[in-house]
C-alpha cells in the first residue's frame, strides 16, 4: 500500500512538473511575441501619433 503511494506520488510530482515546463515555455514564448510586437508599435500611426502628444 505504502509502495503505491509512493509510485502515485512520484507520478503526481512528475506530472506537476512537466506541467510547470510547460508553463515555462509558453511564458517564454508570450514574452518573445509581446517584446518583438512592442518593438514594432511605435510605426503603428496611432501610437506614434499618441507617443507624439505624451512627449
Amino acid at each position: 500500500m505504502g509502495h503505491y503511494l509512493d509510485l502515485h506520488q512520484h507520478i503526481f510530482h512528475t506530472r506537476r512538473r512537466g506541467l510547470v515546463i510547460v508553463i515555462g515555455l509558453v511564458e517564454a514564448t508570450v514574452r518573445f511575441i509581446t517584446a518583438h510586437y512592442f518593438t514594432r508599435l511605435p510605426h503603428l500611426p496611432v501610437l506614434g501619433a499618441r507617443d507624439a502628444a505624451w512627449a
